[in-house]
């Protein structure tokens, strides 16, 4: 089970990576067999080179990201909304709920984002 403080530390590191463009530094949250889907329903991204991969790109859509509301941790899970600003077009801005299940080491084994184009905005 983590704590309440560690799971802050992990959403507020990878706020922080994507707002900086960290690419690297959101990789190194995840565990070596890891396993991301955003948005849900989409391919499943499999394993920390492909979850780098993934954020290489994903990071160039990125003009801001704000969180909109509390942490919640439970147990090794990790949930919280926040909303993202496109860099093509930052009048239009995705809300999400990411959620996360660590593994015992701390580190990322699942990432799911709950978001679709009802999500999708104008500021």
């Amino acid at each position: 089970m983590i704590s309440e403080q560690f799971g802050l530390g992990v959403v507020s590191s990878y706020i922080e990576f994507l707002n900086t463009g960290n690419f690297e530094g959101i990789a190194s949250l995840y565990s070596k067999n890891a396993i991301v889907e955003d948005p849900i329903g989409s391919d499943k991204i499999v394993g920390r080179t492909a979850i780098r991969d993934f954020y290489r790109q994903a990071v160039l859509g990125v003009h801001q990201v704000n969180q909109l509301g509390q942490v919640r941790v439970a147990n090794n899970e990790i949930a919280f909304p926040f909303e993202v600003i496109l860099a093509n077009d930052p009048t239009l801005t995705i809300s999400v709920i990411d959620t996360f299940k660590l593994n015992d080491e701390g580190e990322i084994d699942t990432m799911r984002a709950f978001w679709g184009p009802g999500n999708v905005t104008s500021l």
